[in-house]
């Protein structure tokens, strides 16, 4: 008992020296400021005026106690910021970071973080309209605890080979990539290879052309279910897709796509020489075209559909044939042979 009530007390004590430290040094964080509600605490540098994340990083190192200079978020919406320096906030370090709408920011120091990159589990990059060096990959691939990464109209035009890669050690809890603008236009091989317990990747609204053989492929076989969404890019399409890029993924794939431009009287095709070994390669693969579910019922190139009856199971949407037949009827693919 007399534990506990120490306890609690050192609980109240260390609460009370929080607060009058923190109100205390209101100026601590300037240019920034702090703020908490909801039981989370976040430092915001936001404003068009000159950004010095060295220095008041280095100010807040040197005042705070270390069990203090753990932050829930760090929100940077600076327009007039540049360059992200190389250790830029010390051994302060933050469960999520947000860098959203710094219009001039073009390039982050290899060593930019160094203690957060231990503690980190959340990263948005968004609206930064010229970051577009790709060492940010070799950047994220040292925070090892991340758990979700946010690309959301930035200017990274490539998602390079073997993005992520094992630096410090395998990021085991990385389970959610998004990439998201047109300014992405091309995805190299491996780029997830590592990422072993990746569970949702959704890439969308790009500008990518074509998906390699090794686009998706993972260095190891794991029963881990995989979700991919690919919609609203607008330069995909049937053809886009290497031999082999769907079917050496090495582990059950819930694939998701919207072909733009697809309607009744224009319908998708199902290339059988991409789907085929795909829904092949493992029975738990399922393929889903929620926005564009009509088929040319009379298309030849369709027909394998009807030939693998047991594929159809794995298609998570009903096939909708353009003639308004079911698919299954005797009247489609009359013209088509084995």
């Amino acid at each position: 008992m007399k534990i506990l009530v120490i306890t609690l007390l050192l609980t109240e004590l260390t609460v009370t020296y929080r607060c009058q430290l923190m109100q205390s040094y209101d100026y601590l964080f300037e240019p920034c400021i702090y703020q908490e509600s909801n039981n989370t605490n976040e430092v915001i540098c936001s404003g068009d005026g000159d950004l010095n994340l060295q220095t008041t990083f280095k100010i807040v190192d040197r005042r705070l106690p270390t069990p203090m200079k753990k932050f829930s978020r760090l929100y940077i919406n600076n327009t007039a910021l540049k360059i992200l320096p190389e250790n830029s906030f010390r051994d302060v370090t933050f469960d999520e970071i947000i860098i959203d709408g710094c219009k001039n920011l073009e390039l982050l120091h290899e060593k930019s973080f160094t203690a957060t990159n231990l503690i980190t589990k959340s990263i948005t990059f968004r609206n930064n309209q010229k970051l577009s060096n790709i060492s940010v990959f070799d950047i994220l691939s040292k925070f090892i605890n991340l758990e979700e990464i946010y690309f959301f109209n930035n200017n990274i035009k490539h998602i390079p080979d073997e993005a992520f890669k094992p630096v410090i050690g395998p990021q085991v809890k990385l389970e959610f990539i998004q990439f998201y603008g047109k300014t992405i236009e091309s995805i190299g091989n491996n780029p997830f290879a590592h990422l072993n317990n990746l569970k949702l990747l959704d890439i969308s609204h790009t500008s990518i052309k074509t998906i390699g053989e090794k686009a998706f492929e993972f260095n190891t076989v794991s029963d881990n279910y995989l979700t991919i969404y690919l919609f609203g890019n607008n330069l995909l399409n049937e053809t886009s897709f290497s031999v082999n890029s769907l079917s050496n993924i090495k582990r059950p794939v819930i694939l998701e796509i919207e072909f733009m431009g697809k309607s009744w009287e224009n319908p998708v095709y199902y290339r059988e020489d991409i789907l085929l070994p795909f829904l092949q390669s493992n029975p738990q693969n399922n393929l889903s075209m929620p926005f564009t579910p009509y088929i040319d019922c009379q298309d030849c190139r369709n027909y394998w559909l009807i030939i693998h009856q047991q594929c159809q199971q794995q298609l998570n949407h009903t096939l909708i044939c353009n003639n308004r037949n079911q698919f299954n009827d005797p009247g489609n693919f009359i013209d088509c042979t084995v």
